[in-house]
């Protein structure tokens, strides 16, 4: 577009852009996880790729560190039994609470490794949103909200990787065929005219 003082200056962030960013070529862009068909697709929906896999064998320790920190904070700073005046402190949480607790996210941390060991998507998914709650409400948001992303994460890619599969094999026919609903069964109660 031009204007009666000469032609206009791009803005500032396309300048920004074309400077930095280089084009984008579509012969050269490698096929995305979701644009494989056929065989591909079906090596891609059944385990867990590289870095998928390099993500949760991070995850998996980094939630063991995680658990030994927060139970151990939580703990050294739990409340008195008795208040100073003597009565129950209604604060206070029994440590064998956390304690219990802190077994059943080790169980998810080494589950999120032992998942990412065998390659299995939804597994791992469902380990590390699982802890992911759990130190969620404990109110350690920080350390739980990365967790609940990623495995939701894996748990879309899942679906997604599913759906496509299935789209791209018209042949195999839907997931779930349902049978129509037999018709209802003759009344047997007999009401004599009136």
């Amino acid at each position: 577009m031009t204007s009666p003082s000469g032609p206009r200056k791009p803005r500032l962030i396309d300048r920004f852009r074309d400077s930095v960013l280089r084009p984008v070529d579509p012969e050269d862009s490698p096929k995305g996880a979701y644009e494989l068909t056929g065989r591909e697709l079906e090596i891609e929906q059944k385990r867990l790729n590289d870095k998928e896999r390099a993500i949760g064998l991070l995850a998996g320790p980094f939630a063991t560190l995680i658990a030994f920190l927060v139970v151990h904070e939580v703990v050294t700073h739990d409340p008195a039994k008795f208040l100073s005046n003597g009565t129950v402190n209604r604060l206070y949480t029994n440590p064998s609470i956390y304690y219990e607790l802190f077994v059943v996210l080790l169980i998810f941390s080494f589950g999120m490794s032992a998942m990412a060991m065998w390659r299995k998507r939804i597994p791992l998914g469902l380990a590390a949103a699982m802890y992911g709650l759990a130190i969620f409400n404990l109110h350690y948001w920080g350390f739980g909200v990365p967790f609940i992303m990623i495995g939701a994460w894996y748990l879309v890619r899942a679906y997604r990787l599913n759906r496509n599969l299935r789209e791209s094999n018209p042949e195999s026919g839907p997931a779930v065929t349902l049978r129509p609903p037999p018709p209802p069964s003759p009344n047997k109660r007999y009401t004599p005219p009136s």
